[in-house]
């Protein structure tokens, strides 16, 4: 595949680019979902919302 182990400019490029929007992306797949970290990784339950009648 690649000769050298070193990185051409356009593959440094390419590299930091899809970094960048995957880091996007999950930021917004997180903020969309309205879920909080620790809800996601089950460390804190969700308060249940009692209805007040």
């Amino acid at each position: 595949m690649l000769e050298s182990s070193e990185l051409l400019w356009w593959q440094w490029w390419l590299l930091i680019a899809i970094s960048i929007n995957t880091l996007i992306n999950l930021i917004v797949f997180f903020r969309g979902r309205k879920l909080h970290i620790k809800e996601f990784l089950h460390l804190k339950p969700k308060p249940k919302k009692r209805s007040k009648e």
